[in-house]
C-alpha cells in the first residue's frame, strides 16, 4: 500500500521529474523519502539507499531513521584517542639528549656532538611523533641523524644552528607540514631523500656564506 507523507518524509530541493520511473539511487542531495512502485526508499545525505519491498517498512521506521541520522549515537573513543601526551626527555647521541613539551609541541635536541641515526620508526620520540610541531636544535649539536623526523607531517618548524654540518638521509622525509627551511653555512653534507616528500615546501634558503650548498 501507498506510504502516507509527513512532514519528515519531504523531498527538499528535489523535483518529482528526477525520481520517475527510475530504479532507487544515491543522490547528492537532502533528506529525501518517498514510496515508488511499493519501494519505501530513503536517501540520506551523502550515503546509501536503504530499502524494503515489504508494505511493514513503514513512515514510522523511516523517521527512526531519519532520527539516528540527524541524531546519531556518538561512538566510544578508541583507547589510542585517549592517551594523553606526555612531557619527555631522553638520550639520542652520546652527548646529545632530546626535551618534549607537550603543551607547547617542541621537540628541543641539546648538547654536543652527533645525533643518532635511526630507521623511520625507530627514534625515541616516535610514538608521539603526531604531536611534535617544532623541532629546535641547540648549538653544539653537529648532526641531524638518518631518519630522525622522517613522516612526522605534524612538524611545520624547524631551527637548525651553525653548528650542524650534515643532515642525515631521509631526516624529513615526508614532512609535508614544512613550509620552508633555512640551511646554515655550516652544513656541508646532505643525506638522499632528506627532504624527498615535502610536499608543503615553499622556499629551501641557503645561507649565503655556504661554500657546499647555494
Amino acid at each position: 500500500m501507498p506510504l502516507k507523507t509527513s512532514k519528515k518524509a519531504v523531498a527538499i530541493g528535489l523535483s518529482l521529474s528526477m525520481i520517475a520511473n527510475i530504479s532507487p539511487q544515491i543522490y547528492a542531495s537532502d533528506l529525501v523519502a518517498f514510496p515508488q512502485n511499493n519501494t519505501s526508499v530513503i536517501i540520506p545525505p551523502n550515503s546509501t539507499i536503504v530499502q524494503s519491498n515489504s508494505t511493514e517498512f513503514s513512515m514510522k521506521s523511516i523517521e527512526e531513521k531519519i532520527n539516528n541520522i540527524l541524531n546519531p549515537v556518538e561512538k566510544e573513543e578508541s583507547k589510542e584517542a585517549k592517551l594523553l601526551v606526555d612531557d619527555d626527555s631522553g638520550s639520542c647521541g652520546s652527548d646529545v639528549t632530546y626535551t618534549f613539551t607537550a603543551s607547547t609541541g617542541e621537540l628541543k635536541i641539546s648538547g654536543s656532538g652527533a645525533m643518532t641515526n635511526y630507521s623511520s620508526s625507530s627514534a625515541p620520540w616516535y610514538s608521539y611523533r603526531g604531536s611534535i610541531t617544532s623541532l629546535v636544535i641547540e648549538s653544539g649539536v653537529t648532526s641531524i641523524g638518518s631518519s630522525a623526523f622522517n613522516g612526522y607531517s605534524g612538524l611545520t618548524s624547524i631551527t637548525i644552528p651553525d653548528s650542524v654540518n650534515s643532515i642525515g638521509s631521509s631526516a624529513f622525509e615526508e614532512c609535508s607540514g614544512l613550509t620552508s627551511i633555512t640551511i646554515p653555512s655550516s652544513v656541508t653534507s646532505i643525506g638522499s631523500y632528506a627532504f624527498y616528500g615535502c610536499s608543503g615546501l615553499t622556499s629551501i634558503n641557503v645561507d649565503k656564506n655556504n661554500t657546499s650548498f647555494k
